[in-house]
């Protein structure tokens, strides 16, 4: 994987990534105190929290419900 995408590898290495990457480091340990909680919702909950942030789309296939509801998963926060 070295050098497969050496922008992004380099990006921490820009004045403003300098900035950022600390700030983003910290902030998300933000991120899992919430994703923990939902987490423990039930999946019915779940489904219905997901259709609610998705429904704008015009072009919703149902087939990404089940996939988002997976990733509310503390596993996949990490």
């Amino acid at each position: 994987a070295v050098m497969l995408f050496p922008t992004i590898e380099r990006m921490a290495c820009t004045p403003q990534g300098k900035v950022m990457t600390p700030v983003l480091c910290r902030l998300r340990y933000a991120f899992y105190l919430p994703i923990f909680l939902l987490s423990l919702l039930p999946e019915s909950l779940k489904v219905g929290i997901v259709r609610l942030a998705l429904r704008n789309l015009y072009a919703l296939d149902t087939s990404i419900i089940p996939t988002t509801v997976s990733l509310i998963n503390v596993d996949c926060a990490g």
